[in-house]
């Protein structure tokens, strides 16, 4: 072919190309290295059925469907790739105990599995049960809420998973939905995964204080490689809450969180409930002391909203910017209208977000200049609550219809202020510092200059002492 044929002028090709349909474009790609390029990018740039795309490419055996005899489907690909399927999302269009029967062995056939995604309520007891025979499994997880799909939160309320030996012989991250008592169960059994090191557990409703705190320490004496540990009560419009909330005595406290503390390898912890914890500015320390490895360290800041402050202020915040130097994301619910006035001169080395969620705020000014001396200039402060609408939607359901929701509206307006202020405030502060280390430099230099004045003073009076003497003996050796 000649060399300046249009098929080898990458534009003309590529215009060409445009034109073609999906079948000739696969066509396209088999013709030779230089097409294949710019078809594959073609065929890649919009697709809309995937395992047509993939036949086009590399025929295989025709899709079958699993029906189930409750009318659900699961549409699967009998080929020579299912066996070494290594990879596997599954987003629920129905209940997961109406397809339990068909989803079980269609896992147990997939030996090779490694990660496995499925909506949040999908995990039910038998699944759990199928995946932990899985020699290769390293990870279970669940589909972020935006990718829930239609999840039956009944499926897991009896959640009573029963593993034998050997189980999750591989699995370094489980995630599960489970009520707490449920999954302090299942952690406790001896055949649990002792070499687990992420655990989230979405919590489908509060339990008492001395109940969690059960669940931690079976936590630490069950997953003692434990690194990553997220536990979350999501409120979203289906989920029970408690009004008013339970009395602060009642709540947990900083003796329900001591038992995780002898687990010295966390470096990510998330906690959410319902409302504030009973925890205080001290109660921060004995965290910051005991994870001094924290990277990302979320503490419920993001609850429902009462009409008394909490009882963490903004100097929570100086024991995790003392003891965590890689910490880089931090959230706590505080109470923002006391800021200390004296703060360390120890800011955040690593941090780069700040998530305060509701915590009331008035004066924006002071929060400012507390915050401008803890923060980097890259640190970015995030307030509000994950999903405001379902947030809004569980608090009509659970018929609070006071101001509170008005209220978190004036603190986000008032947080966003402090936002927008505080970059401008520390780079102040930096300049600051920038000129008062110059300036310290100079007097460190005149000093050093005064010094060696001083030293070629005193060399120049030992020199005027030698001459004086040397002169009084020639006096003397004269006269004599």
């Amino acid at each position: 072919m000649s060399s300046l044929a249009p098929w080898n002028i990458s534009e003309l090709l590529l215009l060409i190309i445009s034109f073609l349909d999906q079948q000739s474009l696969a066509r396209a790609a088999r013709v030779c290295r230089s097409w294949s390029h710019v078809a594959l990018d073609a065929l890649w740039r919009d697709v809309d059925d995937l395992p047509r795309l993939l036949a086009l490419l590399c025929p295989y055996a025709k899709p079958s469907k699993l029906t189930t005899k409750y009318g659900g489907t699961i549409s699967t690909y009998v080929s020579i790739l299912t066996p070494h399927l290594t990879r596997l999302t599954l987003r629920l269009s129905t209940p997961i105990h109406l397809i339990e029967d068909d989803v079980v062995p269609f896992l147990l056939s997939l030996r090779k599995l490694q990660f496995f995604s499925i909506s949040p309520y999908g995990l039910s007891t038998k699944v759990v049960e199928a995946l932990s025979r899985l020699g290769y499994l390293k990870d279970v997880s669940l589909l972020p809420p935006g990718e829930r799909g239609k999840g039956n939160r009944a499926d897991v309320l009896g959640f009573q998973p029963l593993l034998k030996e050997g189980a999750f012989p591989a699995t370094q991250r489980i995630c599960f939905s489970a009520d707490i008592p449920h999954a302090t169960r299942l952690i406790s059994s001896p055949f649990f995964p002792s070499q687990l090191s992420r655990l989230y557990i979405h919590v489908l409703s509060i339990a008492h204080a001395d109940v969690l705190q059960q669940l931690f320490a079976t936590i630490r004496d069950s997953c003692p490689m434990i690194t990553d540990l997220r536990v979350d009560f999501m409120i979203h419009p289906h989920v029970p809450l408690s009004v008013p909330g339970w009395p602060l005595s009642e709540r947990p406290n900083i003796a329900t969180f001591r038992p995780l503390f002898d687990c010295r390898r966390i470096t990510t912890f998330e906690f959410r409930w319902d409302y504030a914890l009973n925890l205080t500015d001290g109660d921060m320390e004995e965290f910051a002391v005991a994870w001094p490895r924290l990277e990302h360290f979320l503490l419920n800041c993001e609850p429902i909203i009462e009409f008394n402050p909490p009882l963490a202020t903004l100097a929570a915040l100086l024991p995790f910017a003392r003891h965590c130097p890689r910490l880089h994301t931090l959230g706590l619910y505080m109470d923002a209208d006391s800021a200390p006035s004296d703060v360390p001169a120890l800011p955040f080395v690593a941090l780069r977000e700040l998530m305060v969620g509701a915590s009331n705020i008035n004066d924006i000014d002071s929060v400012t200049l507390f915050l401008s001396k803890l923060c980097p200039l890259d640190c970015k402060l995030v307030a509000g609550v994950r999903w405001p609408d379902a947030y809004g939607t569980a608090l009509d359901c659970a018929g609070i219809l006071d101001e509170r929701r008005p209220r978190m509206c004036e603190y986000w307006v008032l947080w966003t202020r402090v936002v927008e202020m505080l970059p401008v405030v520390i780079r102040a502060r930096m300049q600051e510092r920038s000129l008062r280390a110059e300036m310290q430099r100079e007097v460190d230099r005149l000093a050093l200059e005064k010094s060696e004045e001083a030293g070629r003073y005193r060399e120049l009076q030992k020199e005027l002492l030698a001459i004086r003497v040397q002169r009084t003996s020639a006096n003397v050796a004269s006269t004599s």
